[in-house]
């Protein structure tokens, strides 16, 4: 496999996270697959929840939206750290066992774990931006034309809000399993190096009894 087969197996960007993330290429669909219906679902019946208990839309969405702008830097930042960590402080040894293509769509163990972390912090970001984005957007305090409408547009706000913030914090279940199983390749690695010293310190001894 020469360099540029190799680059070919190693897309880029915001697009190449989400194919490589999803396997088969990203859309919709797959995504859900992926099990983020479950957030979704989840969202909904918080939805309907607010629909049926909350009076003042705008003051549930302005506290909603507080809440996510001093939970997800903090979220952000640790899972940007664990990634930076990952990229430029694994062992060598088994960052060259992960980085073997393996799997049917030729992707390695280690492009699947960049994936997943470059995926989940993709997420957060997103969800991030467009939270502090609606934060200016509420200081601004622009009315809408009647309070029907203003109460379908803060509703549909929150509903949105719902959705990402839950799916942020869903795609810490990805991570965690990421983490152990890294965890665990390096365990792997480790105890076989001690069978091979173990076995090697054996020789020795027969040889020099």
């Amino acid at each position: 496999m020469d360099y540029k087969e190799v680059s070919k197996l190693s897309p880029n960007g915001s697009a190449g996270i989400i194919h490589i993330y999803l396997n088969q290429g990203g859309n919709l669909r797959r995504i859900f697959l992926k099990g983020y219906i479950y957030p979704f679902l989840i969202a909904l019946g918080l939805a309907l929840a607010v629909w049926h208990k909350v009076e003042d839309f705008r003051t549930f969405l302005v506290s909603l939206n507080d809440q996510l702008l001093s939970l997800l830097p903090n979220l952000l930042g640790f899972n940007l750290g664990a990634y930076t960590l990952f990229v430029g402080f694994g062992g060598r040894e088994l960052l060259l066992i992960i980085s073997d293509y393996k799997d049917k769509n030729n992707r390695s163990l280690y492009q699947k774990n960049s994936a997943i972390f470059a995926f989940c912090i993709m997420i957060q970001f997103t969800t991030l931006l467009i939270s502090y984005c609606l934060k200016i957007f509420l200081e601004l305090k622009i009315t809408a034309p009647t309070a029907e409408i203003a109460r379908i547009t803060n509703y549909s706000v929150i509903v949105i809000l719902l959705f990402l913030s839950l799916t942020s914090l869903y795609v810490l279940k990805d991570l965690i399993v990421n983490i152990f199983n890294l965890s665990q390749k390096y365990h792997m690695l480790l105890f076989y190096e001690k069978l091979k010293n173990k076995a090697t310190k054996e020789k020795e001894e027969k040889l020099n009894p």
